[in-house]
């Protein structure tokens, strides 16, 4: 199984997790955020993912135990990675192919307003963060799969989606005035917050701590919420 088809595949989850589970996920300071994609807490997803991924694309897997979620690194066992798993083509069971770790990005919370910690998920430096760019040095140096990734999610804005998200959730008017107030002060014209902006970000410090890679874009839908929408997946082989 190569790259582009794990990418593949996760964009087909997301999707379906956003079409079929419709709990809202309980909230930290509401008695529950609005159900969807957009507010589902990264191991939730993840937890759904290796479901559907079980049940829905099996034939994808050497076999019924070859995709497991925290697993332990081998050097250094008070560690977890996300998921690991093995393709129908992968011929060491002794192995796991695969080595990936998930990150959700956000740029905007639950109730529309902005959300301050996507920046510092993806870079920082130090370990106890448990970023994105941490993720990559710390898959690098591991041997804990033939194959290791970083896989991020995201969603885009712009006065356009929130047009859409108007449409789809008329009920939700306070919240999408909350999250066009978060467009226009990024893009007064266009109210545009991309991800595109980020991802290049995160590759310029990569290259400045030695590790230059290049990442791989797929795009999905995820409506169910009104923050949601325009989801962006990324993520880079280490």
């Amino acid at each position: 199984m190569d790259f582009h088809t794990v990418m593949d595949r996760f964009v087909e989850g997301l999707e379906y997790i956003d079409q079929t589970h419709k709990t809202p996920q309980k909230g930290r300071k509401v008695e529950a955020y609005h159900p969807g994609l957009a507010n589902m807490y990264e191991t939730t997803v993840r937890d759904h993912l290796i479901e559907w991924w079980e049940t829905k694309k099996s034939a994808d897997l050497l076999n019924d135990s070859k995709i497991k979620k925290e697993h332990r690194y081998p050097d250094d066992p008070s560690k977890s990675c996300d998921v690991v798993l093995s393709g129908s083509d992968w011929r060491n069971e002794l192995d796991w192919e695969w080595a990936v770790e998930i990150k959700r990005i956000q740029f905007i919370g639950d109730n529309g307003n902005n959300n301050d910690y996507g920046v510092g998920k993806l870079l920082s430096p130090y370990r106890k963060d448990r970023s994105l760019a941490s993720d990559i040095i710390k898959l690098q140096q591991s041997p804990i799969a033939k194959k290791k990734a970083v896989i991020a999610y995201v969603f885009n804005y712009s006065f356009e989606t929130c047009d859409m998200a108007e449409t789809l959730h008329p009920q939700e008017t306070k919240t999408i005035s909350a999250l066009r107030d978060v467009c226009r002060l990024n893009d007064p014209i266009n109210g545009v917050i991309d991800s595109k902006d980020l991802i290049e970000v995160v590759e310029f410090s990569l290259k400045q701590w030695g590790v230059d890679l290049k990442s791989v874009v797929k795009n999905f839908d995820a409506w169910t919420s009104p923050t949601g929408g325009r989801g962006v997946l990324f993520g880079w082989e280490v």
